[in-house]
């Protein structure tokens, strides 16, 4: 199951990072859609330029794995957004009502990714904004193994054992 798959990798992440701290900035860029369509400018708020924040900002180092990834748009929206690893492994996400876009894929520690945005303003000019960040290397790993596993059948009654295999040195963020 793929969720159990992600609920691990978190947990795991988790307990290699206690006490370390990740990027939670947001990075604005400014695009003048007037400019690229060529217009004279009429000042107007339809004619404004789309400004692109992203969450984690361009060039953040250390940031991590369980940081979400946003775009937001003003005066504008989100027309496309394709967020990849350095060796180009896909990560989902999805445009959200408000023009914005969101990562709903988890991101993997120590790993270079490139966020592609295409941005739309309400006068119909697009803008690409790319943004690139890494996500920290965690100072250890410890294998957790999950009870009950995949595919078993199980009552109500059943306990959810989590298996280190080796020592955890913060149980309170274990737990």
């Amino acid at each position: 199951m793929r969720a159990r798959g992600v609920w691990a990798l978190m947990l795991v992440t988790a307990l290699g990072l206690a006490g370390c701290s990740g990027v939670g900035s947001m990075s604005s860029t400014s695009h003048d859609a007037s400019a690229a369509a060529g217009s004279g400018g009429s000042g107007g708020a339809s004619s404004a330029a789309p400004v692109v924040s992203v969450a984690p900002a361009d060039g953040a180092r250390n940031v991590r794995p369980d940081t979400p990834v946003v775009v937001t748009v003003k005066n504008g929206s989100v027309a496309s957004a394709e967020l990849r690893t350095a060796d180009g492994r896909r990560v989902e996400g999805r445009v959200d009502g408000g023009g914005g876009w969101q990562a709903t894929d988890a991101l993997q520690p120590a790993t270079n990714y490139t966020l592609k945005v295409t941005s739309r303003s309400s006068a119909g000019a697009t803008r690409t904004t790319t943004s690139k960040f890494k996500t920290l290397t965690p100072r250890a790993y410890n294998r957790v193994t999950l009870q009950p596993g995949d595919d078993w059948t199980v009552g109500v009654g059943m306990p959810v054992v989590v298996s280190f295999g080796s020592p955890v040195a913060n149980r309170a963020a274990a737990e």
